[in-house]
């Protein structure tokens, strides 16, 4: 009897744990998916004027809101110039609104606690980036164009200033406040707002840089595996004597 009972309960705990892992690997596939679901929720209850999309229509709004945002999301995970920096973009974002949900209300009363949030932060962020592009993730081939380079500088830009903002913000602000006065707290959530807006900048510079640079290094390339000769300027005598001619003038 007892080995029966305990054979029910092994297997049914083997069965919850494959259930959950398959839960688990749909969740990091679709990961986002996920994440463009919870922007269309975030988006829905923060601009009340997107229930009239349609008219009249709110569940109708919603469903055109998120389809034309699951969309968008396809579409940047498929073209191989987005889909890594839209996974890294999307999988941040999910673990920035996780990080969120978890620290808010949670008091850190030592800059040990706040540093091992952190670090649990980081380390969360890395594995959910690296399973995501790793499912989800296309290869890119070639150099990007402008219009593809500037929307991944965007992307790069708000996964750095989202977690930033988690960071010093929904973690560290809160140690800072409890062991600073009033007007230190203000002038750390300054510094701190001023510091990041820096860092989204400096960070889509960088990308662009990066992108127009390789760019440059594929053409120069593929023009040499073309086997055609790279166009340099040359000077003929006749145009030695030309010049020379109009320095004397």
């Amino acid at each position: 009897m007892y080995v029966i009972v305990y054979d029910s309960v092994v297997f049914m705990i083997h069965i919850l744990l494959q259930v959950a892992k398959a839960i688990f690997k749909l969740l990091i596939f679709f990961m986002p998916y996920v994440t463009g679901a919870l922007a269309v929720v975030a988006l829905w209850f923060t601009f009340p004027g997107l229930a009239n999309i349609i008219p009249g229509e709110g569940k109708m709004s919603f469903i055109t809101l998120l389809a034309v945002i699951e969309l968008i999301v396809l579409i940047l995970c498929k073209w191989q110039d987005t889909s890594g920096p839209t996974v890294l973009f999307t999988s941040s974002l999910f673990v920035d609104f996780c990080a969120m949900v978890v620290l808010d209300g949670m008091e850190n009363p030592s800059w040990q606690k706040s540093l091992f949030h952190t670090a649990i932060y980081f380390i969360a962020m890395a594995w959910f980036v690296t399973t995501n592009h790793q499912s989800v993730g296309t290869e890119r081939v070639g150099a990007r164009n402008r219009f593809a380079s500037v929307l991944v500088a965007f992307m790069y830009a708000a996964s750095i200033g989202a977690m930033l903002l988690i960071v010093l913000g929904c973690n560290w602000s809160e140690y800072v406040k409890s062991i600073t006065t009033e007007e230190t707290y203000k002038i750390y959530d300054i510094g701190g707002l001023i510091f990041i807006i820096a860092a989204m900048i400096i960070t889509f510079i960088v990308s662009i840089i990066r992108d127009f640079s390789y760019s440059n290094e594929v053409s120069i390339e593929e023009l040499k595996a073309s086997g055609e000769p790279l166009k340099t300027l040359t000077f003929t005598v006749e145009d030695e004597e030309k010049l020379a001619t109009k320095v004397l003038k």
